[in-house]
């Protein structure tokens, strides 16, 4: 419904006010806040349905709620650290671009040192974070959220073998899905690109600098993927404060990286040095969950991990050998012809040979139930 409203919105009553661009962006914005009413709205006839009822007993419910408004800041520190390194990213390159799309000297530097990016690189680096967020949102926040009711009855209970086991079985169902994902996203960032983004003022050099963010960002799909849902662990025990700080030291190590990767790689430098620090994030949250919570099954997920990167391994020959075969024309049909051929290709061979090679992962998905 949230992007139903915003869509139409997009389509339908913002061409209205053409020509004015300003009158256009205040109908976009506007459908963001009843596209999120809308959101909220539809749900509560089902709710009412299964029984749920406002309760106004404030007394009753205080206590409850304060301990939300507790945890809230560090919980939300805790899950946001991807999305507070990427906005770390566009400040620098607000700072750090230059005013041409020729190098420039910095003259607050005395002149001896360019700037590290050309013009454009805010715009570049903000829609090469839209297409690392769709795996994100599709497969890292929807299992994270599902798991989260379970691993809390678990702690609730004090069954940490089953809390572990289940934090197992998500971080599974997370990387059969997340690899993939993410290597095919780093394969076709270039025609996903031009089918997207080049057209008017967004041209061939501005593709190419778009694309190669989408790839350096997709290196770390796995983990923005995988952090949530241990993260989600941590809560589950009531333990805010770990993820917190490992979530600080995360935000220091980007900070570090991108100072150290923006001149040799532009803003690509920014979209590696996040990926790192999500990587670097989610294993040092992993052990660390393992150690302290409760015990990961590591054999389950080497296995899962070994199975998924051989499907991939098949899948990207595939879809790159497919790519080849396709026109090279710039038509909007064979653009989208070189990116779903790929797609539709890929998928049938990773689904293919992760069927074989054992994986009962996707059957848990598509049945919705796990056989474990």
């Amino acid at each position: 419904m949230l992007n139903n409203v915003m869509l139409a919105a997009a389509w339908f009553v913002a061409p209205l006010f053409a020509p004015s661009k300003i009158a256009q962006a205040y109908v976009l914005a506007a459908a963001v806040v009843v596209a999120g009413t809308v959101q909220i709205l539809v749900q509560l006839p089902m709710l009412r349905r299964l029984g749920y009822r406002f309760d106004y007993n404030w007394p009753a419910a205080r206590e409850g709620v304060l301990q939300v408004g507790r945890n809230l800041a560090p919980m939300l520190f805790g899950l946001a650290v991807t999305q507070i390194n990427t906005f770390n990213d566009s400040l620098i390159a607000r700072g750090l671009e230059a005013n041409s799309s020729a190098p420039q000297p910095m003259s607050w530097l005395g002149g001896a040192v360019d700037y590290p990016m050309q013009q454009g690189a805010i715009t570049v680096l903000y829609y090469g974070e839209r297409f690392y967020e769709l795996p994100v949102g599709i497969v890292g926040m929807a299992v994270a959220v599902a798991i989260f009711p379970l691993l809390s009855r678990h702690a609730t209970r004090g069954n940490l073998r089953q809390l572990g086991a289940d934090m197992t079985l998500g971080l599974r169902l997370v990387t059969c899905l997340s690899i993939p994902a993410g290597v095919g996203l780093m394969l076709l960032a270039d025609p996903i690109a031009r089918l997207v983004l080049k057209s008017g003022h967004f041209g061939e050099a501005d593709t190419l600098r778009a694309a190669q963010v989408i790839a350096w960002y997709s290196t770390g799909v796995w983990a923005y993927c995988a952090a949530p849902v241990v993260v989600r662990g941590f809560y589950a025990m009531g333990n805010a404060a770990t993820p917190v700080r490992i979530a600080a030291w995360m935000v220091g190590l980007n900070l570090l990286l991108n100072f150290t990767l923006i001149w040799p790689m532009h803003e690509s430098g920014l979209a590696l040095s996040t990926s790192i620090a999500a990587a670097v994030q989610l294993v040092v949250l992993t052990i660390a969950f393992s150690r302290s919570e409760a015990r990961l099954d590591w054999r389950q997920l080497s296995a899962t991990t070994a199975r998924t990167l051989v499907a991939t391994a098949a899948m990207a020959s595939a879809a790159y050998a497919t790519l080849q075969w396709m026109p090279a024309k710039d038509s909007f049909a064979d653009k989208l012809l070189q990116v779903g051929g790929p797609i539709a290709c890929g998928m049938a061979i990773y689904c293919g040979v992760y069927l074989l090679l054992g994986g009962r992962e996707l059957g848990m998905l598509l049945s919705g139930r796990s056989d474990e």
